[in-house]
This record gives structure tokens, sequence and C-alpha cells, in this order.
């Protein structure tokens, strides 16, 4: 069965709220576009994607044959080819996902749309700048540990005693995304959990605390990617 629009699409008090209300007023019972794990997301040149349910990761390749991550896409927010640029890259499923097709011209009917949009394409920007900043960093704890802060704020859902993230991430993304080696991310994510900086619960989603340090203690040297 096809899933059509309806209002459920993200946390009242996400930063996508405002908009989820002009979406689920403008086009409730619209059909939804689903696409398992894994799967490539076209991004014709025509076509907007909104998120309703899921993520999608953008990522470009590397001349050493690995990938790059320039973007996380979570509810609420857009993935669209017009915001890449000349610069290839692809869209991956990382869980399963639903998406709400738009057309430009449905963009250029709706002022009120294309502001709301332009604003998160503004934050998708932002995103990649602060992924890029990821990367620059020396240590290795530190470069996992800043990724790990963005993916709290982007991802992260309100528990009792904290927060946890609404999208699992394998070791295999996360040191994609900040330039890492999975053994160097799987030891540093042992390492989080041994200070109590992090948790990860039965379905392998990762819990913080209510409130993060701003670097990861400095007792282990863990310089460098390994």
């Amino acid at each position: 069965m096809t899933p059509s629009f309806s209002p459920r699409f993200v946390e009242t008090h996400s930063p996508a709220a405002d908009l989820r209300s002009l979406l689920e007023t403008q086009y409730h019972g619209q059909n939804l576009v689903s696409f398992g794990q894994g799967e490539v997301v076209p991004l014709p040149p025509d076509r907007i994607w909104v998120v309703y349910r899921g993520a999608i990761v953008l990522e470009t390749g590397l001349p050493n044959g690995s990938t790059a991550v320039l973007g996380l896409v979570g509810p609420g927010t857009i993935a669209s080819r017009a915001l890449g640029g000349t610069l290839a890259y692809r869209a991956i499923a990382l869980t399963t996902v639903d998406l709400l097709p738009l057309s430009w011209q449905q963009v250029q009917r709706s002022p009120l749309l294309a502001r709301n949009l332009l604003s998160h394409a503004l934050r998708r920007l932002n995103q990649a700048t602060e992924l890029k900043a990821v990367i620059t960093l020396q240590r290795a704890d530190d470069r996992l540990w800043e990724l790990l802060k963005l993916l709290n704020r982007d991802f992260g859902q309100s528990v009792p005693g904290g927060r946890r993230l609404t999208v699992r991430f394998t070791h295999q993304q996360l040191g994609s995304a900040a330039q890492l080696s999975r053994v160097t991310v799987s030891r540093l994510i042992r390492e989080f959990q041994e200070r109590g900086l992090i948790q990860v619960d039965g379905d392998r989603h990762l819990w913080f605390p209510a409130a993060l340090p701003d670097r990861p203690s400095t007792r282990h040297s863990s310089m460098g990617p390994a």
C-alpha cells in the first residue's frame, strides 16, 4: 500500500515544525515515495524531496576510492540536486525512507513554501560546512565527538534523562562522515561508553546525557585516524 502524507510528520518541537504544519495543510493526502535501506534515491533536477520518515545520506566519491559525507537529511528537511551545485554526489537511504515529492512549479506557486524551503536549504548548507569542519580536527576522538554532537542536535529525540538518536548509524557510516576507519570508530565508541559519555541501547541506538561536554576526556591520546 502506498503511504500518503498525513499529520504525523515530525516532532512538535523539532526545527522542522513550521514546515511540517505548512505541508500538512497544503499537501495532506498526497502520496509518498518509499525507498528501502541502502537504495539510491534519484535526484532529478525538477524535483525536491521532503523527508517524511527516515534519513538520507548525501555522499561523494574520493580519488582514493573512499566516500565523503556531504550531508545528512532527516525528517522535515529536504534533498535536491539543485543544492549540490556542480559537485557529483548521490543520495542513499540510511533507513527505510518515505519522501514527499514536490516540483519546482509547486514551490513557485507558494511564496510561503518557497521561504520555508529556503530556510531549510540554508540549514543544509550550514550542516555541510560543519561536517567539513569536523574532518579538519587532528584528534580522532575530537573528530568523532563533534560528529556525534551534530547528530545529537539534528537527529536526537528527548527522552527521560537525555536524548536518543532516532536513526541507527553504523560504525562504518560514522567513519565515512568523520573520515575515520570503522575500527577506530568502534574503539572510540567503547571508550566513550566507558567514560559515561554515551550509551548504546538494545536496538543499537546511541543515547546521550542531557548536557554534553564540549570535548571528550583527554586522558586517552587517540591521535589522528587509524
